[in-house]
């Protein structure tokens, strides 16, 4: 995120902002200060809903736009104006440039500015892997340690790394994975159809789409 703000002069009482703080996702982006004595600061802030570089690049799905339901601004300042009007969504790589105005405490005040853009939580689903199973032709191996405790968005991309050699030998061939509902294979790293080629040791990353609602049970990967 990039900020720019400038200040209106002129007021009796001296105003010094030394930051403009902007709140996001937890993180906190600082914008300088200024000085001002005309009662306002006009801020702007360009913001842009970039994809998740990680997970979310195997999902086949588009991303859901962000929406900001409220900007708000600690006191003693208060927000007068701001455009464009909240709440809104933003979609995927569009960038939307914030203005706002804010009116300066009337007495001479040295401290940042505190501004909160809120956005609208995703729903999360509780997912409790109690293990995970591997089948190849007939043949079910339970991977050890595999039990696990997930909060993943409703609908999100979480991931499994697994030795292939629980279930496989050597120039084993994979062509296929299905992995039974309430859950969906979404991707494996390496792209499928893979060969276990490695003689010492070969793990596939399974990127695996969670259920709209909490789960409780086994993860069953099936290779064909």
């Amino acid at each position: 995120m990039k900020f720019s703000i400038s200040a209106l002069l002129g007021r009796k009482n001296t105003v010094k902002v030394t930051a403009v703080n902007i709140k996001l996702h937890g993180k906190i982006h600082t914008l300088p200060g200024a000085q001002s004595s005309s009662g306002f600061l006009d801020v702007e802030i360009p913001f842009t809903n970039k994809p998740n570089q990680n997970i979310l690049m195997f999902q086949a799905q588009k991303k859901k736009p962000e929406r900001i339901t409220s900007i708000e601004v600690a006191r003693p300042f208060v927000l007068v104006g701001a455009t464009p009007k909240t709440p809104i969504e933003v979609e995927e790589n569009q960038k939307v440039v914030f203005r706002l105005r804010i009116e300066l405490p009337k007495y001479s005040y040295s401290g940042p500015v505190d501004v909160e853009m809120k956005t609208e939580d995703p729903e999360m689903v509780h997912v409790e892997l109690s293990k995970t199973v591997l089948v190849r032709g007939g043949k079910s191996v339970e991977v050890e340690n595999s039990n696990a405790i997930i909060m993943v968005q409703k609908n999100g991309i979480f991931q499994q790394s697994i030795q292939m050699y629980k279930a496989l030998s050597h120039n084993d061939t994979v062509r296929r994975v299905l992995v039974p509902d309430p859950f969906k294979l979404v991707s494996t790293d390496p792209k499928l159809p893979f060969t276990v080629s490695d003689e010492n040791s070969y793990i596939v990353a399974f990127y695996i789409q969670a259920p709209d609602h909490n789960y409780a049970g086994p993860l069953t990967i099936e290779l064909e």
